[in-house]
């Protein structure tokens, strides 16, 4: 007959007897007065992008006819609510589409706050139903999770405008999610 010792070290346990004394309905001391609720910058008067300042990514995914730029001039990092927001622009052939969005990439989100107003040069018609939406890695708005991965955010954290600028004009290139050598914004 085999038989088999089984040690149990003596922490363990009094550990074990410590979490059955503790039930489901025990109340933690959780002060959440000094909590501060994420608020979102206003907007400031938007322009529509110069194709002077478009800048072609290289995306594996864009929308099916289209090629993505973004108006690196317009690449913003709130210090305040940490979305990075910029003028992205969808083409095909003469066909010009410009969105003005963000991306949360602490939440995965993105928004399109405004768009080019194509019949009024130089106007910008702001949207009134804007809302964070997923960031999705398939479909149609997989281009934006290409975005989020490569150009804009690190992990969680959104990268420096310099950082993303650079990534976007080809002088850095990123392997993973995390890459030490970025800092990141303050």
């Amino acid at each position: 007959m085999l038989c088999m010792v089984m040690l149990v070290p003596s922490g363990l346990l009094a550990n074990e007897e410590y979490l059955k004394q503790l039930d489901d309905t025990a109340d933690f001391d959780y002060d959440d007065s000094g909590d501060v609720p994420w608020k979102e910058d206003r907007l400031n008067d938007l322009t529509p992008p110069e194709n002077d300042n478009l800048k072609q990514l290289d995306i594996d995914h864009p929308p099916v006819g289209f090629r993505v730029y973004i108006d690196t001039s317009s690449i913003t990092v709130s210090n305040t609510d940490s979305v990075v927001r910029y003028w992205l622009v969808l083409k095909a052939g003469k066909s010009r589409n410009a969105m003005y969005e963000g991306i949360k990439c602490n939440s995965n989100e993105y928004k399109t706050y405004a768009y080019e107003n194509k019949w009024k040069k130089g106007k910008v018609n702001i949207s009134k139903v804007a809302k964070w939406l997923p960031v999705e890695s398939h479909g149609h708005n997989a281009f934006r999770y290409e975005l989020k991965k490569y150009y804009f955010c690190s992990d969680v954290l959104p990268r420096p405008v310099d950082d993303i600028q650079d990534l976007i004009a080809g002088y850095k290139s990123t392997t993973s999610d995390y890459d030490p050598t970025y800092h990141h914004a303050q």
